[in-house]
């Protein structure tokens, strides 16, 4: 695992963060948690209410959908 190195992806990234989380620094969040090497088109870091794990758990769930849902729209190619 620690050989791995992930290729670049070709299509924007959307990264979702823990808004609860305090110990993510002003670097980490501009290089997208680390996903920054591998999106190559870019990245969308969003912030959701809760903790790591209370994100998918009411009523934060809600907020998550509701950001997922705009994302799959925006790559629905009807």
């Amino acid at each position: 695992m620690e050989r791995y190195t992930p290729d670049p992806l070709a299509t924007p990234l959307t990264v979702f963060r823990a808004g609860d989380d305090l110990f993510d620094s002003p670097e980490a969040l501009t290089q997208g948690l680390g996903w920054a090497p591998v999106a190559a088109a870019g990245f969308e870091l969003i912030e959701v209410p809760g903790s790591h794990l209370s994100i998918l758990q009411e009523p934060n769930v809600q907020d998550m959908a509701r950001h997922m849902t705009r994302i799959m729209q925006r790559s629905d190619p009807q």
